[in-house]
């Protein structure tokens, strides 16, 4: 490696094809990879919740609904990971979902 390119800084809107490169388009409840995903707030609007990466997360159907508009420990889940900004890497990720 000759030299090093710096990639621009991730700025990038929260959107769910953002999102759900993020999360790898896996249910972030229950471990499976699917392409039946929607964007769930970990702590609901209702509760005070904001639409921030820190609090959205790609979820499937079944555990979205099962989780409803309570926090996950409400409902008895857990999050396989934190939600939180991706990294600038992710920008540049296609996946093959969208190919």
């Amino acid at each position: 490696l000759a030299y090093m390119i710096k990639l621009p800084r991730f700025d990038g809107e929260l959107t769910r094809f953002e999102v759900f490169n993020r999360d790898q388009h896996t249910c972030q409840y229950y471990g499976k990879e699917t392409r039946q995903l929607t964007l769930d707030h970990v702590i609901s609007h209702h509760q005070g919740g904001e639409h921030t990466w820190e609090n959205v997360a790609s979820a499937c159907i079944p555990f979205n609904c099962r989780k409803a508009g309570g926090t996950p420990a409400e409902a008895g889940m857990r999050l396989s990971n934190h939600p939180a900004p991706p990294y600038e890497s992710h920008r540049f990720n296609v996946s093959c979902h969208y190919r």
